[in-house]
């Protein structure tokens, strides 16, 4: 069928697989790399180079930035604690969507999730030198640690919210988190507003 062509050739254009191969743990759902259902995510989308429009937050105090509706032109926002231009998608850094229940999202009908708003994921597509040369790792993936493939660092995943709940709706906040190296992310957010066509979140520097 359809969608599994769309996931097999994500393959070819060098897309991992997101779900978890010792089947222990389901760190992403909702994806076509995952169960070959629905659309891209951000990351894969950044990874191909198809996302048009991408910001990264840099403040010394707050922002207000509005984010449009993922399924129509890709808007993405980047939070990152030491993000380095020359590595792009291949680092560590959590990326913040506007979901919606239409486009290819709209399973049976309905949304994969119950509500619409802002989707925050966590990526860790780190590089490793290796004689010289930066070189992704392939063993980055979502797979448990136990497994033969397995690293203690999920490629993607979602970061709840604070009541642990995928979707962020009005007034919702990130919980405290920490990164793969164990520093907490500098900068928080609160949704403030949500409408058809667009959110609006202030991200708040600790």
């Amino acid at each position: 069928n359809t969608d599994t062509f769309i996931h097999e050739f994500g393959h070819i254009l060098g897309l991992e697989d997101y779900y978890d191969y010792s089947g222990i743990n389901t760190p992403l759902v909702y994806d076509i790399m995952y169960h070959g259902l629905g659309d891209h995510n951000a990351y894969s989308k950044f990874n191909l180079g198809w996302i048009t429009t991408s910001r990264l937050v840099v403040t010394d105090s707050s922002i207000t930035l509005t984010l449009e509706d993922f399924s129509k032109n890709g808007d993405t926002i980047i939070i990152a604690n030491n993000w380095d231009d020359k590595l792009g998608a291949y680092q560590e850094y959590y990326v913040l969507v506007y979901y919606t229940n239409n486009g290819l999202n709209a399973g049976e009908g309905n949304g994969y999730f119950d509500d619409e708003g802002v989707l925050v994921y966590h990526v860790n597509a780190a590089m490793y030198m290796q004689e010289g040369k930066d070189l992704y790792d392939v063993y980055n993936k979502n797979t448990d640690v136990t497994h033969e493939y397995g690293t203690k660092n999920n490629l993607i995943d979602y970061v709840l919210n604070t009541d642990g709940e995928h979707v962020y709706g009005v007034g919702d906040t990130m919980p405290t988190v920490t990164d793969d190296y164990g520093n907490e992310l500098i900068y928080n957010f609160v949704v403030d507003e949500i409408t058809s066509e667009y959110v609006t979140i202030t991200f708040t520097l600790k």
